[in-house]
């Protein structure tokens, strides 16, 4: 990420004009680099320059938000989002689910991933294990079983991820019987351990 910043800050000094996909490209690169601050000072030169913000550039800037710890920043790019013309998507959805997960904020996780239902945007596995994740943090084992029938009356691929998180929330909730059974399940349904 630091070499890709270090190019576009060369573009932006230079002759070459930085445009919206210029922009996404950067503020990526400080996403995938866990690089949060510099993506966030990318975006605030974006917007001062008038260049339009797009999918890519929301789905990027949601995402580098899960890892500076900013659930809530998150949401407020989400909202922002749905408040304009861009449209959402799974990708949208799954990074707000995973940014509330990691700032513990389980209740918005669960929120945004039962309003994906309503808008009927498709909630695949990634999304199930975030919000997974965010309940087994909050010790939830109740919502995760719930969840993880849901996920199977709807045919949603289950992985590892899902029933290790299955299996740490309800050990957290002294729900041994059902980690024991999710234990089982994985090899039920063929789930590498």
């Amino acid at each position: 990420w630091e070499q890709a910043l270090q190019i576009f800050r060369e573009m932006a000094a230079g002759c070459v004009e930085t445009d919206t996909i210029t922009y996404n490209a950067a503020v990526s690169s400080c996403a995938k680099g866990r690089a949060w601050e510099q993506a966030l000072h990318l975006l605030r030169d974006m917007a001062n320059s008038n260049l339009e913000r797009n999918r890519i550039t929301y789905n990027a800037a949601i995402s580098t938000c899960s890892w500076g710890g900013g659930w809530v920043l998150a949401l407020h790019f989400f909202r922002e989002m749905s408040e304009g013309t861009v449209e959402m998507d799974t990708i949208t959805y799954s990074a707000a689910v995973s940014a509330c997960e990691k700032g513990g904020a389980w209740e918005p996780a669960l929120h945004l991933f039962r309003e994906m239902a309503s808008t009927h945007v498709e909630r695949g596995t990634i999304t199930y294990n975030a919000v997974f994740s965010a309940f087994q943090h909050a010790g939830k084992w109740v919502r995760v079983l719930q969840l993880l029938r849901e996920m199977v009356e709807s045919n949603v691929v289950r992985d590892s991820i899902t029933y290790n998180a299955g299996i740490s929330a309800c050990g957290k909730g002294a729900a041994w019987w059902h980690a024991l059974q999710l234990f089982l399940e994985m090899a039920d349904v063929r789930v590498e351990r």
